[in-house]
């Protein structure tokens, strides 16, 4: 018996099939026309379907977005192939615009409350805003020191911006630290299929030359800071989870971190996590200071077994010929000779040979975050920088003597405000040999702070009712 084409879509299925066609062929025009009247490209069009649908979602639930996008700058998963630029953005870059456009239409109906009343947006935005004036007044603005101001500072101060926004609840605040967690086995994954050559690189012999363990969008040195920052919420996620299970694998990608970061070679991150873990060995409760123990001494074993590793630090005794010392007398003499605007964002190998003090070969970056913010950028820069960390620094250690007065000390806020300390602390010991004051980490780390600060001193629950806050 044969049915008319009006019959067909009366029903329930007739209606999917026909909104699976529209969608088909909507797709398709989508595709065809720009390509056959603009000459438009497969890959720009994929591109821009892919950020369409993700607008889409995000306009819905940012939170995916957002998720998207730290899991993607912490692990570097767009440069596993070349993707096509949208203009002058990449992809990662455009995405974050759409997640601002999305948040931003949200707040103009109402929807959502824009937050930046805490002390670190101030001084954070205060940041941005000097990093821009002392660019401007250094005289040499080019296109790099203009990719450098937007992808450097701009995109990470959005993220942080994002993130405190939109990340609210408790479960939110869980949910992060699970994608970090995430963040981390991908990480490790990357890492260790770059050091076999899956990516990058051809792969090397050990006996060949001194073999460094890096990732896709991390040296060995900001990996090693990285998956520091990962380590402790790894170890903090078993002390928080109920499930043996679970307390097992995060034992296990805790151990694994420390083995990666052995791999990298880097001095500053194996002195950086000895300190880290030191630190956490007293603010952990009595019964799980085994863990942190446990992990020096498998960093112990690591470093009397690792004759590369050895080497690194065999010359850690003569500090004045380290060359570290000599790049960062370097960079205090460029801070010196400018020392309210600096050289500028970008401008510190242009003007190297200007200050190169040390008859050092060839222009090199100044390895120590503290010295390059005040030679690029100014001693107030500097400042506003350490002040940013001592406030978060200040507002945890409050919270953290407040909850446990109150008895609350294996609450979520209490482990995971601990593990924020340690991550400062990571960042400030990190930051005396390495340039990472504008790691993606530090300002994601830094927004989880800021939020459960806040979260705390004004006392709101999970679903957003407000209560008393602690008093500290």
């Amino acid at each position: 018996m044969r049915t008319t084409f009006a019959e067909t879509l009366s029903g329930a299925q007739g209606q999917r099939r026909l909104a699976a066609a529209l969608i088909v062929g909507g797709v398709s025009l989508f595709i065809l026309v720009p390509m056959a009247v603009l000459g438009v490209g497969l890959p720009i069009l994929g591109a821009a379907l892919v950020l369409g649908v993700a607008a889409a979602a995000t306009v819905v639930v940012p939170e995916v977005g957002l998720g998207l996008l730290i899991v993607n700058a912490l692990v570097g998963l767009t440069h596993i192939t070349d993707l096509p630029t949208l203009g002058p953005l990449s992809i990662p870059i455009a995405f974050e615009g759409v997640l601002a456009l999305s948040f931003a239409f949200q707040v103009a109906v109402g929807r959502r409350k824009f937050f930046l009343g805490s002390a670190q947006h101030a001084l954070i935005l205060l940041l941005t805003l000097w990093v821009v004036v002392s660019l401007l007044v250094s005289g040499n603005v080019h296109e790099e020191n203009l990719e450098a101001l937007r992808n450097l500072v701009l995109v990470r101060v959005l993220i942080f911006v994002l993130l405190t926004n939109i990340l609210w609840s408790e479960a939110s605040l869980r949910r992060l630290v699970g994608l970090i967690t995430v963040s981390n086995v991908g990480l490790v994954a990357a890492s260790i299929a770059t050091r076999l050559g899956v990516f990058g690189a051809e792969k090397q012999v050990i006996s060949q030359r001194m073999l460094r363990t890096s990732a896709l969008v991390q040296n060995p040195n900001n990996l090693a800071f990285d998956l520091t920052t990962m380590l402790i919420l790894a170890v903090f996620t078993y002390l928080y989870v109920r499930s043996r299970w679970l307390k097992g694998l995060m034992l296990a990608l805790a151990v694994v971190d420390a083995g990666v970061i052995l791999s990298t070679l880097s001095r500053s991150g194996f002195i950086s996590l000895v300190v880290v873990l030191v630190f956490m060995f007293f603010k952990l409760p009595r019964r799980t200071r085994l863990v942190a123990a446990s992990l020096i001494v498998f960093l112990g074993l690591g470093l009397v077994a690792g004759s590369n590793i050895v080497k690194r630090f065999e010359r850690i005794n003569q500090l004045r010929e380290v060359d570290r010392y000599k790049l960062a007398m370097v960079g205090l003499n460029a801070s010196t000779d400018n020392p309210f605007f600096g050289v500028g964002l970008g401008n510190y190998l242009r003007h190297f040979d200007e200050y190169n003090n040390q008859q050092l070969k060839r222009p090199m970056p100044t390895h120590n975050m503290y010295v390059n913010l005040a030679a690029e950028m100014g001693l107030p820069a500097l400042l506003l920088y350490l002040g940013l960390l001592a406030t978060t620094w200040w507002g945890l250690r409050r919270m953290d003597s407040a909850l446990k007065r109150s008895g609350r000390s294996g609450s979520f806020d209490h482990i995971f405000n601990v593990a924020a300390q340690c991550f400062l602390v990571n960042l400030c010991v990190f930051g005396l040999s390495g340039d990472v004051e504008f790691e993606y980490s530090v300002f994601i780390m830094l927004g989880f702070a800021a939020l459960l600060h806040h979260r705390w001193s004004r006392g709101i629950r999970e679903d957003g009712e407000a209560v008393p806050a602690v008093q500290g």
